[in-house]
């Protein structure tokens, strides 16, 4: 009796296994698409969250075992042009550029051997030369690594904002109107202005007539940037996650429907070289201030917007975005003039 009972409580034991091993299975296949945690509902299909040519992004701080890494003992230093030599055809290599490489030569020259002047820098496989630094975040600093990849922003300067980002606040105005503030060149904040006004948006298209094309060229840039807004319509919601990634450049624009008609309105974007971008439609036209408020789209969509809807004498904003991560996809343009279109379907 006691053997059976053994037997009993093992197979017990192994169902539980099992059962706790599936459980597990089927939650870690939640459906993700690249960084929304929804999974999308619209026909236009996301481009490859690896496109070919895409350069990987490397964590800042370490190294990437694939690039050569110029702290490292290689040896003796390559030897300079006119240097004597002593093996003729002898192939010399110097790290150039941003983790390339050139090659010099030990050619005869009657008593013995001298070095060549060394040829083009070639196979540049990093992002940045070695040493050098840029500009990033808000007025930080980013330095090039041995491995020729960027390194962490650093020194942010306390309470820092995006240069020349303009925040709203409601505080002692009338509904509609706004105080607002700059962000100035040393990425800190102006004071709210005295006076209550609509958002002063510097890009604006009024609505052209039925069947007609309002235009207008603007340029997306990497010191305006956030993280990436909803990808699509169904993820124009409080419970959308989105991107990780907060460099994604973006521009507002503010469209008027100056007509006593609801307008019906088609957006599209085009560009060369073509930046692969987001677009998000808001109610009205105080461009969104945080996360939360990104999330609160009337509709989205990647390349262009259909069935924008303004009502009459009304004023929205769009807010085009590129699609990629100049700094995970390097390769890839995310910054750069583009041309938004705006054409006017009907009015009703």
């Amino acid at each position: 009796m006691r053997s059976l009972k053994s037997g009993l409580f093992g197979a017990l034991c192994a169902s539980a296994i099992v059962s706790a091993a599936i459980v597990g299975c089927a939650e870690s296949e939640t459906p993700e698409v690249d960084g929304t945690g929804v999974e999308p509902t619209d026909p236009t299909p996301l481009p490859p969250s690896n496109p070919p040519g895409e350069v990987p992004k490397v964590d800042a701080g370490k190294k990437d075992a694939s690039k050569p890494d110029a702290a490292k003992d290689a040896g003796p230093p390559p030897p300079n042009p006119g240097d004597a030599c002593t093996k003729v055809d002898e192939v010399f290599e110097k790290i150039c550029g941003k983790c390339g490489k050139q090659k010099a030569i030990c050619l005869a020259d009657g008593s013995g051997g001298k070095v060549s002047d060394y040829g083009p820098c070639e196979n540049e496989i990093g992002q940045c030369v070695i040493g050098s630094t840029q500009e990033c975040g808000n007025c930080g600093t980013s330095t090039c690594s041995n491995s020729c990849n960027w390194g962490v922003c650093q020194n942010q300067p306390q309470n820092a904002c995006a240069k020349g980002t303009t925040e709203y606040s409601t505080a002692g105005c009338s509904a509609g109107q706004y105080r607002s503030r700059t962000c100035d060149n040393a990425c800190q904040w102006g004071n709210f202005s005295t006076v209550c006004a609509e958002p002063n948006n510097p890009n604006k298209l009024v609505l052209a007539g039925v069947g007609a094309t309002a235009t207008g060229t603007y340029t997306l840039v990497t010191t305006r940037a956030s993280k990436r807004q909803p990808t699509y319509t169904s993820s124009c919601i409080s419970s959308t996650t989105l991107s990780t990634t907060t460099d994604h450049p973006y521009e507002i624009i503010e469209l008027h429907n100056t007509t006593a008609q609801t307008a019906k309105v088609t957006v599209t974007q085009s560009s060369a070289p073509s930046i692969y971008m987001v677009l998000a439609a808001y109610p009205n036209n105080l461009p969104p201030q945080t996360e939360a408020e990104m999330k609160t789209c009337t509709v989205a969509s990647t390349s262009s917007l259909s069935n924008v809807t303004i009502p009459p004498n009304t004023k929205i904003v769009v807010r085009a975005q590129a699609y990629y991560s100049p700094t995970a996809n390097p390769t890839l343009v995310s910054s750069g003039s583009f041309t938004f279109n705006v054409r006017t379907d009907s009015l009703q």
